[in-house]
């Protein structure tokens, strides 16, 4: 009886933690859709994903030769992990 007590607990702390866990995903992928949904129709058409990538290439292309190095992604925060490091909750791209 006492061993079924844990697994019980363990469970519900396993699905509890799942839940809290998930919460900040959906508030970055609320947030990650609202910057880039510029007619607030709740959708991303592909000339908002084209106008959105255009604008944050053209940021990070600090030199304007219309390429970007390693040395410019470095520089606008953007290396590694798919560009996603100093980023945090309200930081704009």
């Amino acid at each position: 009886m006492k061993s079924g007590m844990v697994i019980v607990l363990g469970l519900v702390l396993l699905v509890s933690g799942s839940v809290v866990s998930a919460a900040p995903r959906e508030s970055r992928d609320t947030s990650w859709i609202e910057r880039m949904d510029t007619d607030g129709d709740g959708k991303i058409s592909r000339d908002e994903w084209t106008s959105y990538y255009s604008e944050r290439f053209t940021k990070t292309d600090a030199n304007e030769d219309g390429f970007i190095t390693a040395d410019e992604m470095k520089s606008s925060g953007r290396a590694g992990r798919g560009g996603r490091e100093g980023r945090g909750e309200g930081s704009e791209e």
